[in-house]
């Protein structure tokens, strides 16, 4: 049987351009999916824990009896002795069921874990210090603060759903729209989000930067930093949540 040759490539040149092409938009693919494998091991973990505390930790009384089954099971009749008599094997079980019954009121319960929701807030309430430090002010001394986190819609909804002025989306605003945007207008509604515990008004220092004629903008000094509001911004479909804090900065000088 003969073989049929492969056609003849008319453009040698523009050929390997395309192969070179589609190879280049396959390795962009491949990164893209390495990217998304690790927002979506960071939302696993994250998940993880959520529920871990929300599910109710199981009694010790419970597994107690479950480890005595256990050992019943793991005696063979060749192991086992005969049993003596009716009334020496109702004996028996008493026996072993009031030493279950005492092992199991001994063992203390275990403590509930604590609400995972409070760590998160009190984290992101640490980054946004951590991040007005790599903030530039610019010299009318004010800016914002972006602190952002990869977590599912659950969550999401779990920790601001009822909370601010949600701008989109509404029947009026964008209501097929994929990105939520909630507004907390003053320092008193951000405070009441985070709780006071896990957040301080001031304290966030920052760089104020300076540019002069036909020269790179500089950094002048550092000032304290005030929050004054905060803009969540929520994409459901790449599972990025931003939160912008409105920072005005006082003190410092030239």
């Amino acid at each position: 049987v003969m073989m049929q040759a492969p056609a003849a490539v008319e453009d040698p040149a523009a050929e390997l351009i395309r192969l070179r092409g589609e190879v280049a938009a396959l390795q962009e693919r491949n990164r893209e999916l390495a990217e998304a494998n690790a927002q979506l091991t960071h939302t696993l973990t994250i998940t993880t824990a959520a529920l871990a505390s929300t599910t109710p930790s199981s009694s010790s009384s419970t597994s107690t009896p479950d480890k005595a089954t256990s050992k019943k099971r793991a005696v063979t009749p060749s192991s086992a002795p005969a049993p003596a008599s009716s009334s020496s094997s109702s004996s028996s079980s008493s026996s072993s069921s009031s030493t279950t019954t005492s092992s199991s009121s001994s063992t203390p319960a275990k403590k509930p874990k604590k609400d995972e929701s409070a760590k998160t807030w009190k984290k992101w309430g640490k980054a946004i210090t951590r991040k007005a430090k790599s903030t530039k002010f610019m010299s009318g001394y004010s800016g914002e603060v972006v602190v952002d986190e990869t977590i599912i819609p659950d969550v999401f909804h779990q920790m601001f759903d009822g909370k601010g002025t949600l701008i989109q989306p509404t029947p009026e605003n964008k209501p097929t729209s994929v990105v939520t945007i909630i507004l907390f207008d003053s320092w008193e509604k951000v405070e009441a989000l985070f709780g006071a515990e896990n957040i301080t008004r001031s304290g966030h220092e920052g760089w104020v930067w300076h540019t002069r004629s036909f020269a790179k903008s500089h950094k002048s000094y550092k000032a304290d930093g005030s929050i004054n509001s905060l803009r969540v911004e929520y994409n459901k479909s790449k599972m990025k949540l931003e939160m912008h804090f409105s920072v005005s900065l006082s003190g410092g000088g030239w």
